[in-house]
């Protein structure tokens, strides 16, 4: 079993020595495949990112070893990684993950998987912030003329107005439903 403290890492190497009793020259040579396990390169993948929406981005991984790593590009939670507004996939191969329009549903973690056969795979998680440029806060009030509301305390229904206040971050309208129930009917939520 040969042990190494250090290595000065070379693929392939040759070597000449001079045998000074015979004075005759020896060469021999010697390749050895050096096996390296992938190890990724934070100075030269991205990092943490907030882009504004509808812009495009690009997300940046590199690797080193030996055998030459291979990248794939996964989303954490395993939802599909969609590329373009036509290409969707499940995850992606290359040192470089664009996606183009991207929107907030893009949001979330990434994850750059390094591997050349040689144990350990190691992995980055990369953090896509979106900026939604659409979103916005707005109250709206909903007032209830006479609705038949059940007393608490004695199990009655009664008739009184009633005021909800909602608050919703959304791009458009939403469509609300209240669904009617007659009085003396029995219902839960």
């Amino acid at each position: 079993m040969l042990t190494l403290q250090s290595l000065e890492i070379e693929t392939f190497s040759s070597k000449t020595t001079r045998n000074l009793q015979e004075q005759q020259e020896l060469t021999f040579s010697c390749k050895t495949p050096v096996s390296l396990p992938p190890n990724i390169d934070d100075s030269l993948s991205s990092s943490d990112v907030i882009v504004r929406e509808g812009s495009n981005i690009s997300l940046r991984c590199r690797a080193t070893g030996s055998p030459k790593p291979i990248i794939k590009w996964k989303r954490d939670d395993n939802s599909r990684i969609t590329i373009s507004k036509n290409r969707i996939v499940n995850d992606w191969e290359g040192d470089t993950l664009e996606i183009t329009r991207i929107s907030r549903l893009d949001m979330g973690a990434y994850l750059c998987i390094a591997s050349n056969g040689v144990p350990p795979t190691v992995s980055k998680r990369i953090k896509v912030s979106v900026d939604c440029k659409y979103l916005s806060n707005f109250n709206f009030h909903l007032l209830m003329r006479n609705p038949y509301l059940v007393n608490s305390a004695n199990g009655q229904m009664e008739s009184n107005d009633a005021l909800s206040n909602f608050i919703s971050a959304i791009k458009t309208l939403p469509r609300i439903v209240w669904p009617f129930v007659r009085p003396k009917q029995s219902h839960s939520y």
